[in-house]
């Protein structure tokens, strides 16, 4: 079984290795909120201000700023080291999982293949963000709950605590097996304590029993449709279902549909390479390899590796470039930032650690004021009046390259047309750029995606007290 288990991870090594480098900016607020609480000890983007319910579950960055702590090591390399080590351990508890019969080779060989090409849960794993740990307790739990051991629906219960979305497959996972009715209502308790709990102490920290990414990045239907398609066709391991057959066929089949259904309802996410689906991956890959019988199982293989073919050609030499392109940007941009008390922006990762000034965050990922507002995380109402409001001195727009790269020396210091902005809430705000005393002072290219950032700038005529202009 250990050797098994062995294989299936090594398989799980490679895909990571071809897309390490691949991240988010939303990685890089989790390493700001670190780096404040390191002096002030509350995770916040700023000092002296109250803790913010930033876009990974809650604990997730005082976990990483723990580990950082006693390795001695910095954050993003510890979130995204582990993260790596978490995804591979996921694959090395599936190929144990299947290891127990007659057909253990062709089992084992279905999974390592599985492992080999499920490059989207490769790739996030490496991101520095929760994924690859919600994986490893999804997949824990799962197991245990097989093995009917009471740990299993406390794990499965955890990772949908931490991540919203999963609830539903949470609740159904314990109650696919044949067991008594007292059974069944002692599975479904297990697996609620975990969710209950941290809601708890989410309303008691923030006041809300939502996570602020809810508040922040609405539901929509039509992109959850998409996204649970795109998910489905081109993550390669849930084509295991077409060739299942028996009662882990039904069971494979349930927890598909449930999660596919949970990924609508959410409206998906605006991430690339179907980040919600990740989790679920090495357990389909178990029960596939399980359930595997006939000509079907052939097709399925087939199919699965179409998928994440595409996905490797189309996406991995962009992916892999996402760290040290983030960095570039910090280093480019903060001579322009390096003067600004408040910057206002979509993006605040990577902004934050370009500037020492305050960031004033657009999208709602770490506000709760912007998050409130009606319109997703790209694209929230935010009136002219707010940048006043907040004392924003600098505001940093991210446009296509008609006002970015592509017309940088020309046009450096014109105000960026409010059609070309990438961002919708940024070209709303736009419109009054002008009126608000905005001008041009820069620009930052974004290799290999046609767009760039602009930087804009005012003078205030009095001070900025309390997030209000002076009057």
């Amino acid at each position: 079984m250990a050797l098994s288990g062995t294989l299936c991870a090594l398989a799980a090594l490679v895909p990571i290795a071809l897309f390490w480098g691949f991240s988010v900016d939303d990685a890089w607020i989790v390493t700001r909120v670190i780096e404040v609480a390191r002096t002030t000890h509350t995770f916040s983007l700023h000092p002296g201000e109250p803790p913010v319910d930033v876009v990974t579950p809650l604990g997730f960055a005082q976990f990483i700023a723990l580990l950082s702590f006693a390795l001695q090591a910095d954050p993003p390399l510890v979130a995204r080291g582990l993260g790596a080590a978490s995804w591979v351990l996921s694959f090395y508890v599936a190929g144990r999982a299947v290891a127990q019969d007659k057909r253990e080779p062709f089992r084992i060989a279905a999974v390592a293949l599985s492992a080999l090409v499920s490059v989207t849960g490769a790739a996030w794993s490496g991101a520095g963000l929760e994924t690859p740990y919600i994986a490893l307790l999804l997949t824990l739990g799962f197991v245990l709950t097989e093995n009917s051991r009471s740990l299993g629906p406390l794990l499965l219960g955890s990772a949908a605590a931490l991540r919203p979305d999963l609830i539903p497959l949470a609740l159904a996972a314990g109650q696919l097996d044949q067991m008594r009715l007292r059974r069944r209502a002692w599975t479904l308790g297990l697996t609620l304590i975990p969710i209950v709990l941290l809601m708890a102490v989410r309303f008691r920290i923030f006041g809300d029993f939502l996570p602020l990414a809810f508040r922040a990045k609405p539901p929509d239907f039509g992109s959850g449709v998409r996204y649970a398609l795109g998910s489905l066709l081109l993550s390669g391991p849930f084509f295991w279902a077409l060739g299942a057959r028996g009662p882990l066929a039904r069971r494979l089949w349930i927890l598909i549909l449930v999660h596919g259904v949970s990924l609508v309802f959410a409206g998906g996410d605006w991430m690339p390479l179907y980040r919600l689906s990740c989790p679920l991956l090495p357990w389909v890959c178990v029960l596939g390899a399980r359930a595997a019988k006939g000509r079907w199982s052939i097709a399925s293989l087939v199919l699965m590796l179409a998928g994440p073919l595409l996905l490797t050609i189309y996406y991995r030499t962009d992916s892999v470039a996402v760290v040290e392109t983030r960095k570039e940007l910090i280093e480019k941009a903060r001579p322009l930032v390096a003067s600004a008390e408040r910057v206002a922006a979509v993006d605040i990762g990577w902004l934050s650690h370009a500037t020492p000034g305050k960031v004033v965050d657009l999208s709602g990922v770490a506000n709760p004021r912007v998050a409130r507002l009606p319109g997703g995380h790209t694209s929230h109402l935010v009136p002219s009046a707010y940048l006043d409001d907040a004392g924003v001195d600098t505001w940093v727009v991210r446009v296509w390259d008609a006002e970015g790269e592509g017309g940088a020396e020309g046009e450096r210091d014109k105000l960026p047309v409010p059609s070309r902005a990438v961002y919708a809430v940024d070209g709303r705000l736009l419109r009054d750029a002008e009126e608000l005393g905005f001008r041009a002072v820069g620009s930052v290219p974004i290799p290999r995606t046609g767009s760039s950032y602009v930087i804009l700038q005012r003078e205030l005529t009095g001070g900025a007290i309390n997030g209000a202009i002076r009057p």
